[in-house]
């Protein structure tokens, strides 16, 4: 099955207005969207989300990051220090449960890419998920992106040259 990313993290703009993200997160999955992935990091886009969304909690598979700050001040968005201990990843996934007000995550992928050795001390990790991110928080890229991503996977050759510069960065 194909997954089509929300713009979660344009959810954290302070211009956005809760209305706003509202119709913005509703008109996602009226889109076809499919995939919602956010994050502690995202500042208010777990709230909102579990807001607006909640009532729809069927119709999309819903992921999160672990490893963030749990006690951030309230609407703020960091991509600071990240502690990847068994604590904190718990604590994070609680606390993502109560904001997007549901009983399970479909995912909990871990934050800003900790190096091996804090991988293999015990993070999560799942090599099966790959999505297309549409993120935005204007509609009209929105449907442009959804568009896109419709057309289906990366011919494997621009798949492949990807690949290989990643690994040269």
């Amino acid at each position: 099955m194909r997954r089509l990313t929300g713009p979660a993290s344009q959810l954290s703009d302070p211009a956005i207005t809760g209305e706003e993200a509202g119709r913005l997160l509703n008109e996602l999955l009226d889109a076809g969207v499919n995939l919602i992935d956010t994050s502690v990091d995202y500042g208010r886009s777990e709230e909102l989300i579990g807001r607006y969304l909640s009532s729809r909690r069927g119709e999309f598979f819903l992921a999160s990051k672990c490893g963030c700050p749990v006690s951030l001040p309230p609407g703020a968005a960091t991509m600071g220090q990240h502690d990847y201990s068994a604590a904190n990843v718990r604590a994070d996934v609680e606390q993502s449960l109560r904001r997007l007000q549901t009983g399970h995550l479909d995912l909990v992928q871990v934050h800003l890419s900790p190096p091996r050795s804090e991988m293999e001390a015990g993070t999560l990790s799942h090599p099966g998920a790959s999505s297309a991110i549409v993120g935005t928080s204007k509609p009209g890229h929105l449907r442009s992106n959804v568009e896109a991503a419709s057309r289906g996977p990366l011919p494997d050759d621009v798949y492949a040259e990807a690949r290989r510069r990643l690994a040269a960065a």
